[in-house]
């Protein structure tokens, strides 16, 4: 028997096979996440024939089908639970038979009747737990539940964590002039401030309150001259100050009434020349004594506002509401920023990240009240980097998990589990799973999907030349076929 044979019979063998793995291929061009293979040929082991030193080659085999895992292109699914790598990583799901770990490219989730976020076979995601405040990840792998989640009701904050209560930044007008009209506390109307504006605030059980901060410009006060030197006492100055007021409509608070706003605390803001935020100071509601001190029966005086020396453990300035149907006053802490120390050369602090006192017109160009009402989850939105947050229709929002990404450094060795699914092998090395984005981990994209990247026109290139290797080797063997024919013909 020629080896010729044997050649053609394995050059058949290997195009048909890299023609299974060119059909694969465009069978699985619109298969989501599905990544190249390409059939690598090699020749079988040479064989020595006499004394020469010449080796012979007996045909050709696939020794490899290697994986490219080049970026596919994005499809627009409008559904949030979709998601696609943009840049290195897998998924990591978690077979809900067998607690075998696989990775995917292929980012259709779905939520399954256990509120789960799952692969359409019903296999978790992965993700971890997530600081709500620095975004990071912590903990252990897990799957994440997005549907039997709960917003329990908060209070707004006392201002003692950084972001918690009232925040406030925007810009009292360096042009106004105090009001005419004197403050009354217990009935605060527009003629007795500068400027206001109002904001939801929280007690414990979820009850909403509304609040008006109203500010008044303060009059300038020169300092007190020192009789004995005639130089300025330091601290006796008024100079770019303005009270603001926490005001509640009486009808809100205990012993209130109902139809007037009354105020419930307060404090001061003192500003540079140039309007940036010095400090803030916290006031405390007093009441004056009666009109006639020495008739019991005579009517009260006026409350009024006066400045006490913050509280160096509070963080900001607080002010009580003893609301209605609520147990104990509830405390909420006021942030009009940092402010700094224009006679402290190394403050880092520039006095712009809160109140300002320009030139210009008032205005509020942001202000922001924690705490909610408890609330029922309405939907689930994930962002660049993987966290997974829940939206709640009392319209806060909490997160839930942040997706994780795993990488390999042999990638192109992972074995196929099927499925768009893979394996990690001694040859892929271990998973290093970690968030998005950090390192050489790509992005997260919701609402999309990653398309196969396979390039048609190469494929059918690949069909045309497999199929004229395989053609020709059926010459080799019909070739072959015809020597032996001759051979046994001089036999005769």
């Amino acid at each position: 028997m020629l080896p010729s044979l044997q050649t053609g019979a394995s050059g058949m063998k290997s195009h048909s096979q890299a023609m299974t793995v060119t059909g694969s291929n465009i069978a699985n061009s619109n298969t989501f996440g599905y990544k190249t293979h390409r059939a690598e040929f090699g020749d079988l082991v040479a064989t020595q024939f006499g004394t020469t030193k010449g080796a012979v080659g007996q045909g050709s085999l696939i020794k490899d089908v290697s994986i490219f895992f080049n970026q596919g292109g994005f499809e627009n699914s409008d559904q949030a639970t979709d998601m696609a790598i943009e840049g290195k990583g897998f998924f990591i799901l978690k077979d809900k038979q067998t607690d075998k770990t696989f990775y995917t490219r292929d980012g259709t989730f779905e939520i399954d009747k256990s509120g789960f976020l799952v692969d359409y076979e019903g296999n978790p995601l992965m993700v971890k737990d997530v600081n709500n405040t620095t975004r990071e990840s912590q903990g252990l792998l897990k799957a994440v539940d997005v549907k039997n989640i709960v917003d329990p009701a908060r209070a707004t904050g006392n201002g003692d964590v950084k972001g918690s209560g009232i925040v406030i930044k925007g810009n009292l007008s360096k042009d106004q002039s105090p009001p005419s009209a004197a403050m009354n506390l217990d009935d605060v109307r527009e003629d007795m401030y500068n400027f206001a504006t109002t904001t939801k605030a929280f007690d414990g059980s979820g009850g909403e309150h509304t609040l008006t901060i109203a500010f008044r410009k303060l009059a300038d006060i020169p300092p007190q001259i020192d009789p004995n030197t005639g130089n300025p006492i330091p601290g006796t100055a008024q100079l770019n100050v303005w009270a603001w007021f926490a005001l509640s409509d009486g009808g809100d608070i205990k012993s209130g009434s109902p139809g007037s706003l009354q105020a419930q605390g307060g404090g001061f803001l003192q500003f540079t020349d140039n309007g940036r935020l010095v400090d803030y100071y916290q006031g405390v509601l007093e009441e004056l004594p009666p009109i006639n001190p020495n008739d019991p029966n005579s009517s009260q005086g006026a409350k009024i506002l006066l400045r006490v020396p913050n509280d160096p453990t509070a963080k900001n300035p607080q002010v009580a509401f003893d609301f209605k149907d609520v147990i104990d006053p509830v405390m909420i802490g006021f942030d009009f920023g940092d402010g700094f120390d224009p006679n402290n050369p190394s403050d880092k602090r520039d006095g712009l990240d809160g109140m300002n006192s320009f030139t210009g017109k008032n205005s509020i160009s942001r202000i922001f009240s924690d705490g909610n009402k408890a609330g029922e989850i309405e939907g689930i939105r994930i962002d660049s980097d993987g966290v997974i947050d829940a939206i709640f229709d009392s319209g806060s929002s909490r997160a839930l998990g942040k997706v994780q990404l795993a990488t390999f450094i042999g990638e192109q060795k992972l074995s196929e589990a099927g499925r768009n699914r893979f394996v990690e092998t001694s040859k892929s090395g271990a998973a290093i799973v970690g968030d998005p984005t950090v390192g050489e981990k790509g992005s997260i994209r919701s609402g999309f999907v990653e398309k196969s990247n396979i390039d048609l026109g190469r494929e059918f290139v690949n069909m045309i030349e497999y199929q004229r290797g395989f053609q020709a080797n059926t010459k080799v063997i019909s070739t072959s076929d015809e020597m032996l024919r001759d051979l046994i013909d001089i036999k005769r």
